[in-house]
């Protein structure tokens, strides 16, 4: 039996009024998809990289950082040089790995940019679902995204992402399969980036206990952020989860808004921050990943390099949630 929140559709030509789904090209070409709800959540994903996330909002207040180059169409894979800092757009979520997370390196299996390929690679089977379920509106985006090489890896990234009506929530679940016939290594990073105005000096990062260590000249105090500066640096913290469930995300006193990042740390055992508080360039990074991001012939001399065996599957699942004031 169908039901609804009858009484609510009463009042309602069309419940795109409040909610929905919307898809388009943006004008570089790219596949994007929108979605709203009721309550004010709103944000974008970009089926022409994995379905990451780009734009993302609540009641009109951005959180995500664009850089300079914006939403570029190009997909260069310049492997070991810079090039990725000429196209990089962030966004609210951008997808690292699958063969790699970090700086660029090249072994025996090839050459593996900074980062890795599957942020960069288009999605496939895009399906998007909106419909009830009970009194609830439920809107679902899923896609599968394919990190791969002739006569080596394939990796496969299926990913839906969910919420409702009336939520202040998003919930991301990625089950990653190897679907070649040997134990393959990969990495994975999940590079989260929280821009102005929700990133502020007013701002302050939180976590549950964490091991932290930061890298040289970074300082000690992972929660503080500044104000950007001209000649503002880079800030790297390498951190380890110390429970079983991660929380970690950040809080904006003046606006009265935080965002919290939610994951089981089985199969994402760290969370990096990263600060970066120059002018233009001012962003902060929160990453659930399952190495130390420095690079796949780095991570497996460090013995850090994780093996999914052949044909089997992890599961990743990231919970967003909005904390608000009530007015």
């Amino acid at each position: 039996e169908l039901r609804m929140d009858i009484k609510l559709l009463k009042r309602l030509g069309n419940i795109d009024q409040l909610a929905g789904i919307r898809q388009y090209k943006s004008e570089q070409g790219l596949r994007m998809l929108e979605v709203y709800n009721a309550v004010g959540l709103r944000f974008s994903l970009v089926a022409d990289r994995a379905l990451d996330l780009y734009d993302f909002s609540y009641k009109g207040t951005n959180f995500s950082f664009h850089t300079k180059n914006g939403l570029n169409a190009g997909r260069n894979y310049t492997p070991l040089g810079a090039e990725f800092f000429h196209y990089w757009s962030a966004g609210m979520l951008t997808t690292c790995g699958l063969s790699s997370v970090g700086a660029g390196c090249s072994d025996e299996s090839g050459t593996h940019p900074i980062h890795g390929r599957i942020g960069q690679t288009p999605a496939s089977n895009i399906a998007a679902a909106s419909y009830w379920e009970g009194n609830d509106y439920i809107m679902k985006v899923s896609a599968d995204t394919e990190d791969t090489r002739l006569y080596g890896r394939h990796l496969k990234l299926s990913r839906t992402l969910t919420t409702s009506l009336f939520s202040k929530k998003l919930v991301l679940v990625d089950e990653l399969t190897n679907m070649g016939c040997k134990d393959e290594e990969f990495a994975i990073l999940y590079h989260f980036n929280f821009g102005h105005p929700m990133l502020s000096e007013k701002s302050r990062l939180f976590s549950t206990p964490l091991d932290v260590r930061q890298t040289a000249g970074t300082p000690a105090e992972l929660e503080i952020i500044e104000a950007p500066t001209d000649d503002g640096g880079e800030q790297m913290y390498i951190n380890r989860a110390l429970t079983e469930q991660c929380t970690a995300g950040i809080i904006n006193n003046d606006l009265r808004l935080g965002l919290s990042i939610e994951f089981d740390t089985k199969h994402l055992p760290m969370l990096h921050v990263w600060k970066h508080f120059k002018s233009h360039d001012y962003v902060l990074g929160i990453e659930p990943c399952n190495c130390y991001c420095m690079g796949r012939t780095a991570e497996r001399d460090n013995g850090s390099l994780p093996v999914l065996p052949a044909y089997e599957s992890i599961r990743y699942q990231i919970t967003l949630t909005i904390a608000d004031e009530e007015k």
